[in-house]
Order: structure tokens, then sequence, then C-alpha cells
């Protein structure tokens, strides 16, 4: 499996661990349920430790420790689902995270461009589908009306809006 970071397609360096499996040494993504239960364990593991977000999971309860992990996977379970559109922005914009966060499940070509307008940085690319098409959407708008977590300006400027 391939995944798109930064804009570039690469092998899938992370592995998906159960809840009771061993962890592998290597880079490995854990349920939130676990990354909570086993936090202290899991940041002795010595490798990276990521955690899966599901939009039904209990994720504002344990923002505290979520603004630690090296990387955040939001799960959509449907690319109707906006629910992981609005973690996304809340993780970037109020919590303040940072570091990698990834868009798992029913990626959509046609809408790369407003998962990263929301702050991902990293895209699973779904089994049968190619990641060159996938990357076909990353740049299909060169300008944005609305301001956003990585575009804080907007078209036109208003400083009335823009101030409150």
């Amino acid at each position: 499996m391939h995944i798109i970071e930064q804009g570039h397609v690469q092998p899938n360096p992370w592995t998906s661990v159960g809840d009771s499996d061993p962890l592998p040494p290597q880079h490995v993504l854990v349920s939130l349920r676990r990354f909570v239960a086993d936090h202290a364990a899991l940041q002795a593991h010595g490798w990276p430790v990521g955690v899966v977000v599901h939009p039904t999971d209990p994720w504002r309860e344990h923002i505290t420790l979520l603004a630690g992990a090296p990387m955040i996977a939001i799960v959509f379970q449907t690319f109707a689902d906006g629910r992981g559109y609005s973690i996304a922005r809340h993780l970037r914009d109020h919590a303040g995270y940072r570091a990698a966060l990834w868009a798992r499940g029913d990626i959509l070509r046609d809408q790369i461009y407003y998962y990263r307008r929301c702050g991902f940085d990293v895209f699973d690319v779904p089994t049968g589908q190619r990641p060159e098409d996938l990357l076909a959407g990353w740049d299909d708008f060169s300008v944005a009306y609305q301001p956003t977590t990585v575009n804080p300006a907007r078209l036109g400027g208003n400083a009335a809006y823009d101030a409150g």
C-alpha cells in the first residue's frame, strides 16, 4: 500500500496493530482505545506510535494525549461523512496539532484539495486506486475565498471580517 505525503507517493511505513497484538519494531498505528489505555507502554516502544481516530471515537476527551502523537489517522468510512474534516480542523485550529494528519479510508481524488485545506498532509491510497489519480486533485484550485488551516489569508481580504 502507498501513501501520498506532501505531494509525493511513497510506500506506507506505518503498520496497523490490533488492540491485543504485540508491537513490531517499526512505526505502528493503534486504535484510540489502545493509545489511551496503554499510553505509557506505547511511549516506551522505541518507535513512533500513531493513533487511528474514527468519527465515533471520544477523541475530544483525549485531546491532550492526542497532541503528543506523531501521527493521527482519521478514518473516513464513506466519502459522504464530513466528520473527519471537522476533527481535522479542530485538531489543527483549536488544539494546535502540528504533526502528521492522515486521511484514511474512502479517499477520493475530487476531495484531496478539500482534505488539504482542513489540514491533512498524508493520504491513504485506497486499494484499487492509482496514486497518480489521487495526485491529480492536489492543486485543483489556485484561489480560495475562505481562510483555512493551511492558508489563513483569503482572496480580496476584508479587515472587518478577518478581525472578528
